[in-house]
């Protein structure tokens, strides 16, 4: 929807994000340094990181990624190769169709 690589708006969020903690981080540690900016600098780092991982979820599909790195990795293939123990094997389509006819049971 929003294209394979990420948009402005999000690196731009994402950079944001991270100036914005390091300003916070920054502040708690100087001393004599206003507690709002620390205050301030962390509740724009929250904003920009919620805003860039939703332009990011637009784009991508997290949870689908999940689902798909668990089927493909080893518990999924075991469960599969355990769902398939009792399952007997599929008939070819000629002893279906017969050796004489050549239409489709459909």
């Amino acid at each position: 929807m929003y294209g394979a690589a990420p948009s402005g708006v999000e690196v731009s969020m994402e950079w944001l994000a991270r100036v914005a903690v390091l300003v916070a981080g920054t502040s708690v540690w100087v001393p004599g340094a206003p507690f709002e900016l620390a205050a301030g600098a962390g509740i724009v780092a929250l904003l920009a990181a919620v805003v860039a991982r939703a332009r990011t979820e637009l784009r991508t599909d997290p949870r689908g990624e999940r689902r798909l790195r668990f089927w493909r990795g080893p518990l999924g293939r075991a469960l599969f190769r355990l769902a398939g123990l009792r399952l007997r094997p599929t008939p070819p389509i000629v002893t279906i169709l017969g050796a004489g006819r050549l239409e489709t049971p459909a």
